[in-house]
């Protein structure tokens, strides 16, 4: 079990470009009857708190989950097996987030997509990601599985000589 932290932090009101002091409140959509300060439009659903950070001072909202994560970081190159498994699945987990970080650029002609055997791509398809690129590629497909399986990088490289990268694969579980 892990806590993935997420905080939230607004400028002060003269960082912003508005307010000149004044207390500045949200609403959550344009149709939100009444504005609010921050922390009293977010609620915590089951298994997540919310934590004010630094009171009085520079202040952020802590929001983190009691619920249980799995998580797969895995490197790969131009030379890595297709397909690389990345972490097995059970019925009921679902996929948070994939993130497909290229370090090094590819040449070549080179595709990577993210799923499983008979669907791979259900997570993260070619056009998600630039191969020929370095940066990160995020995703959160909220996949969830209603059988076991094994997510896999899938990599289609002919003729590279260079290219490398990371998979990273956040399950939330039931």
């Amino acid at each position: 079990m892990s806590n993935n932290p997420v905080e939230f932090f607004m400028p002060p009101a003269s960082d912003s470009g508005g307010g000149g002091g004044n207390d500045e409140k949200v609403k959550v959509t344009e149709n939100d009857l009444i504005a609010g300060y921050l922390q009293s439009k977010v609620d915590a659903g089951e298994g997540v708190t919310i934590t004010l950070q630094n009171p009085g001072a520079n202040e952020s909202l802590l929001i983190a989950s009691s619920g249980d994560m799995n998580t797969a970081l895995v490197d790969f190159d131009y030379t890595t097996p297709s397909p690389l498994p990345i972490m097995d699945v059970q019925p009921g987990d679902f996929v948070e987030q994939v993130q497909l970080f290229i370090d090094t650029v590819f040449n070549g002609t080179v595709s990577l997509t993210v799923g499983e055997t008979g669907n791979i791509d259900n997570l993260m398809e070619a056009t998600d990601n630039d191969p020929y690129t370095t940066g990160t590629y995020e995703l959160s497909p909220g996949y969830t599985y209603a059988s076991g399986t094994t997510i896999r990088l899938y990599l289609n490289v002919t003729s590279a000589t260079q290219g490398s990268g990371k998979i990273y694969i956040a399950i939330g579980k039931e």
